[in-house]
């Protein structure tokens, strides 16, 4: 048995009052000259996986005159009034929201899978672990076909304008395991009894 790993990162970008998705990764686009290389003499399991993924926000126009202040919350304070004061934040100040989306094909329409609402801070942060929004696990098992994309979505409060941007950006990695399939056997074989 033969195993192969493969890693890469993508990216994406946010802007303007579009509410239009945006794709941030195909992966029938990413490089597979491993796996056709493996391919010639084996059977090819693959394993694909997006590992991370984060936004990095920069919004200093949307709402600038109404910028969102982090709750106050205390060190005693309980789990359930920690949570209500983050509510109580999104609904104090302007807000938009980045959906998640995903589908196997071209042909498919886009899928809602998360939402992450997001505010003018006054400064550039990131969200991170954004991979729990896509499933139950750490990682996320995608298919060849998979494709992962974002739109703005307006809370009632109007989209970016000017230089606001939202950049989305990941990993992910590839394990191929190689099982010699009958050719490969021989062609082994032969191989040795050649040399």
């Amino acid at each position: 048995m033969v195993t192969l790993e493969d890693t890469g990162q993508f990216r994406a970008s946010l802007s303007g009052a579009s509410t239009q998705p945006v794709k941030i990764i195909d992966f029938r686009q990413i490089d597979n000259s491993k796996k056709e290389a493996l391919q010639k003499g084996y059977f090819v399991g693959t394993e694909t996986r997006i590992e991370s993924l984060r936004l990095w926000i920069n919004i200093f126009n949307f709402h600038k005159d109404n910028i969102a202040k982090p709750p106050e919350i205390l060190d005693d304070d309980f789990e359930s009034v920690k949570a209500q004061k983050v509510l109580e934040s999104w609904e104090a100040y302007p807000l938009l929201a980045v959906e998640l989306l995903e589908r196997d094909s071209d042909s498919q329409a886009w899928e809602v899978v998360g939402e992450i609402k997001i505010q003018n801070r006054k400064f550039s942060y990131y969200v991170d672990g954004l991979v729990p929004h896509l499933t139950s696990d750490e990682v996320l098992l995608v298919g060849s076909d998979y494709q992962l994309g974002a739109r703005l979505k307006d809370m009632g409060h109007g989209l970016l304008s000017g230089s606001d941007s939202i950049s989305i950006r990941g990993s992910w990695s590839q394990k191929l395991t190689g099982t010699p399939s009958t050719q490969g056997i021989v062609d082994l074989v032969q191989r040795q009894a050649i040399g």
